[in-house]
């Protein structure tokens, strides 16, 4: 017997008629407990079971809700999402154009690196590909436009530690001479001096014309 065989609890059987003629309702709580109500007539009869299935309605389980909004993600947002990533898109355009947020991407690409199977983990493992075959054809874009500028900064891109640009910069010391070099106890003495020379005319604007 399935699940959807077994009888449910309680149970309000029809009205029974008793040699008598009085009416037998039966009403089993469980498969083990029941109990019979007598009454005259079969309109009572029949009021009685209806009093009984409605109590009944409210004392059987109720059908789980699934917790939480459902997700988002499906197959169709997959192809989608994909799609734009082998156009080269990135991810910020790509989740725009799908109308989704950076927070499912973060979100969806976390739940796949852990997942090892289901939706999620289609989703990491599909928009990785889609993403390095988007960058394959932007370069091969790139490539072909035969354009000098263009192939040098697409090389420097790839290959930073051959190729990376680099900035030289010359430092001279006064009107393009040399830098002169001083000691330690030189560079002290000088600093001192200077030192000195502005204490004397911090104290000589202090004592300035008016004062006594």
């Amino acid at each position: 017997m399935t699940t959807s065989d077994r009888p449910l609890y309680p149970r309000i059987d029809p009205p029974k008629r008793q040699p008598d003629g009085a009416y037998i309702v039966r009403v089993f709580a469980t498969p083990d407990e029941m109990s019979d109500d007598r009454v005259e007539t079969l309109e009572q009869a029949q009021q009685l079971v209806r009093l009984y299935e409605r109590a009944a309605v409210k004392l059987l389980p109720r059908p789980r809700r699934p917790m939480g909004r459902p997700s988002k993600l499906t197959l169709a947002v997959i192809e989608d999402v994909c799609k734009c990533f082998e156009d080269g898109n990135t991810v910020t355009a790509t989740m725009g154009h799908c109308g989704l947020s950076k927070a499912n991407w973060d979100e969806w690409r976390r739940r796949g690196i852990a997942a090892k199977r289901g939706i999620y983990a289609e989703f990491y493992r599909r928009t990785s590909r889609a993403i390095r075959e988007g960058q394959y054809k932007l370069e091969a874009r790139l490539l072909a436009t035969r354009d000098d500028r263009t192939l040098l900064e697409v090389v420097r891109r790839r290959f930073p530690a051959d190729w990376a640009a680099t900035r030289a910069i010359e430092v001279s010391g006064p009107g393009g001479g040399p830098i002169q070099q001083v000691s330690g106890d030189e560079a002290i003495a000088k600093l001192s001096a200077i030192l000195d020379r502005l204490a004397g005319e911090e104290a000589e604007g202090d004592e300035g014309p008016g004062r006594p």
